[in-house]
């Protein structure tokens, strides 16, 4: 929501005057497309609303790809479950461990910049729900990485 914030910020009242006089969409159809604003702010609101939907929708559909649950038998790879996403102030990541071990996780915002690290040693095989608090990641929706040994799940 930040991002299409600023990105509608900088697109002043100037700049969209000229967009809409150069090409006179604002209000009228134009297919494909599902909403039909008569404002720009409209036009602004309804993107973030159906984002809002959308990331809302695949969570509860589909978890389990995002998650590494497929991936547990195939490619050296282990399997991780990460929620919520988008996250406030705390994640939760539940994995099984087949032995004893250090499991790193890193979490990277879309452009797969690292923004944090997190190092958890287990001294014996098992199920496992750590509890994360990012303290210098604000509350939004980020990618994750965890290497157990050489198995990783993302």
């Amino acid at each position: 929501m930040m991002f299409i914030d600023s990105v509608s910020t900088v697109l002043d009242k100037e700049v969209q005057q000229r967009n809409f006089q150069r090409w006179p969409v604002l209000g009228q159809y134009v297919w494909p497309n599902a909403f039909v604003g008569q404002t720009f702010q409209q036009e602004v609101d309804w993107l973030k609303d159906w984002t809002t939907k959308r990331l809302l929708w695949m969570d509860a559909n589909i978890t389990d790809v995002i998650s590494g649950v497929e991936q547990k038998e195939a490619n050296g790879a282990f399997a991780i479950h990460v929620y919520p996403n988008p996250f406030t102030d705390q994640f939760h990541i539940k994995y099984e461990l087949d032995e004893a071990g250090s499991i790193e996780v890193e979490v990277m915002d879309i452009f797969g910049r690292k923004l944090e690290s997190f190092e958890r040693y287990h001294p014996e095989a098992g199920t496992y729900d750590a509890v994360i608090q990012p303290k210098n990641i604000p509350a939004g929706m980020y990618l994750m990485k965890a290497q157990f040994g050489n198995k990783q799940a993302h």
